[in-house]
């Protein structure tokens, strides 16, 4: 932590846009020695207590926020209430669930609090500023795919993104200083899963670029330019959040990547880590119609051309995005 527990201690925060491959890339990066993997404390779902909504937005002047200061509470002691609220996998009894899950998060946290702590979750995109002002001083890495594929895995999960969008508008300073004129108001529980999915896509990673402007440091790694290159990009992430890499990473980009694995898994498969990559990357190409992904570049064209150089064929490796 940067107050009291020495900088080795500092957290590792891996993010993205969710269904973006935070899972991968926080896995790979619990491969390196001495770290454990803090997963996904802003989930409204299954996250800490205080958090309510999806991405939540915090500056670099909320370090008294509850939320932040719930993460701080738990890195540093292992204490926190993890809670279980609404959703489509809710349990029958929902706070004997959350009761047990806190006593389980508090015995993983005592079987690593000599480790680094790799935070993967998505949903504290929205929340750099304040992670790197009162949480770690390390580079935050942020996963990006094609909005296509984004959209796909979505669509595969039966994932809408309106809920999410919802949330972004519920946050007042948010939508008034960043999004008003990027997000419409209204309903987006009713918009079509590709209309919502391609604005959620240019809303989440245009407030990237924002938060950048306003001080953050982050990695951004595109997930194509690792299904081309994977030893490549795992050397540069490594080094990026200040990590040993492990002895085995040829052996790890081999059994994370290879083409004879999985493309697309069925949709009770939420996480499936080692697949083939490189097809997964381009099957948005095949299963979207000629009008779906025009309609979704011309939602996403301003954003993508900053993190993206060609539409049709993307790769790009990780970039270093500072103020």
């Amino acid at each position: 932590m940067t107050s009291g527990s020495g900088a080795h201690r500092e957290p590792v925060v891996v993010t993205g846009a969710h269904r973006s491959g935070t899972t991968l890339l926080g896995d790979i990066l619990c491969h390196a020695d001495g770290t454990w993997n803090v997963w996904e404390p802003f989930n409204r779902h299954w996250g800490l207590e205080p958090v309510r909504v999806a991405y939540p937005y915090l500056t670099a002047d909320d370090a008294e926020d509850e939320r932040l200061l719930a993460l701080k509470t738990y890195l540093t002691s292992g204490r926190g209430r993890w809670s279980v609220k609404e959703g489509p996998a809710g349990p029958s009894h929902p706070r004997t669930h959350a009761a047990v899950k806190t006593l389980k998060r508090r015995a993983l946290w005592l079987r690593n609090r000599s480790a680094v702590p790799v935070v993967k979750d998505p949903f504290v995109l929205l929340s750099l500023n304040a992670l790197q002002a009162g949480l770690t001083s390390r580079t935050v890495v942020v996963s990006v795919r094609h909005p296509c594929s984004w959209i796909l895995s979505l669509r595969r999960m039966s994932w809408p993104a309106g809920p999410e969008l919802n949330d972004l508008i519920s946050q007042s300073a948010l939508y008034e200083e960043h999004l008003a004129d990027r997000l419409p108001a209204r309903d987006w529980t009713k918009a079509d899963d590709l209309t919502a999915g391609a604005v959620a896509w240019m809303c989440l990673y245009g407030m990237v670029l924002d938060q950048v402007r306003m001080g953050a440091k982050v990695l951004m790694v595109p997930l194509e330019g690792f299904a081309q290159d994977p030893v490549s990009v795992m050397w540069v992430i490594f080094d990026a959040v200040g990590l040993a890499s492990p002895s085995d990473i040829e052996d790890l980009a081999v059994r994370y990547t290879q083409s004879d694995r999985t493309v697309t898994p069925d949709s009770s498969t939420k996480h499936l880590l080692q697949r083939d990559s490189k097809g997964l990357s381009e099957a948005w190409k095949s299963k979207l119609a000629a009008a779906e992904i025009a309609r979704v570049r011309e939602l996403t064209e301003p954003v993508f051309g900053a993190l993206y150089s060609d539409w049709d064929a993307p790769d790009g490796a990780p970039r270093l995005l500072a103020p």
